[in-house]
C-alpha cells in the first residue's frame, strides 16, 4: 500500500468527511527522540516497581552501622525495623572527653588562636604541633582542627596508652603519667 493508498483507507475509516488528511514523515531525529521517553518512561516506571518491592521486604532483612561524626559518636546497630540498640564505645566517649579538656585548656574553651594562625585567618586553638621550635599547623576549619585532634587521640589510644599519659604526650612529647598538665585537666569541668 502506498502513502496515497493509506490516506484513502484512513477517510473511509473515518467516515469519509471532506477533511484533508496528511502525512507529515518524521525526521530520524524525532523518531529517536519519542523512543528515548519511551524508554525513559519505562525505566522510571520500573525503578518505582523495585522501590515499592524492597520498601515491602527491607524491615525484615536489614542490617546497618552508622557511624555519627559529631561529638556524640556512637555505633547504631539495626537488626530489625523495630528494633534499635545503641552500642556505646567507650574510647569514643574518653576522646571527646579529651578533645574537650585540650580545647579548654589550650585555648581558654576557644577564646585564644595561636596568633600566627589567627593573623592568617585560620585556626590552632588546641596547641596541635606547636612545640616552641618554631614551627605550627594551622587549620582552615574548626571541624578540621578537631579532625585532626581526634585522630591524634585515637592514634595514642591504640598505643594502649592511659588518659593521662594521652594528656603529658600531648603537652610534653613524654610519654608518662605524671605532669603538671594531667594534674590541671583534672579541674576542668567538662
Amino acid at each position: 500500500m502506498d502513502i496515497k493508498q493509506k490516506i484513502q483507507a484512513k477517510k473511509v475509516e473515518l467516515g469519509n468527511k471532506n477533511k484533508e488528511l496528511s502525512i507529515k514523515p518524521i525526521s530520524l531525529k524525532e523518531r529517536i527522540m519519542r523512543k528515548i521517553r519511551r524508554y525513559a518512561v519505562a525505566i522510571v516506571i520500573t525503578e518505582m516497581i523495585i522501590v515499592a518491592v524492597i520498601g515491602l521486604t527491607a524491615p525484615q532483612i536489614i542490617w546497618v552501622y552508622g557511624k555519627l561524626t559529631a561529638e556524640n559518636k556512637r555505633v547504631i546497630e539495626i537488626s530489625n525495623a523495630e528494633e534499635i540498640k545503641e552500642v556505646e564505645d567507650p574510647q569514643m566517649k574518653e576522646r571527646a572527653e579529651l578533645r574537650k579538656i585540650i580545647f579548654t585548656l589550650e585555648s581558654s574553651k576557644g577564646v585564644n588562636n595561636y596568633s600566627k594562625c589567627k593573623e592568617q585567618g585560620k585556626f590552632n586553638r588546641t596547641g596541635h604541633a606547636i612545640d616552641g621550635s618554631g614551627s605550627y599547623i594551622c587549620f582552615d576549619t574548626e571541624e578540621e582542627e578537631m579532625l585532626e585532634l581526634d585522630q591524634y587521640i585515637k592514634r595514642r589510644q591504640n598505643e594502649n596508652m592511659s588518659r593521662d599519659e594521652i594528656l603529658c604526650y600531648y603537652n610534653t612529647g613524654k610519654k608518662t603519667e605524671n605532669c603538671k598538665y594531667a594534674e590541671d585537666a583534672k579541674l576542668v569541668k567538662l
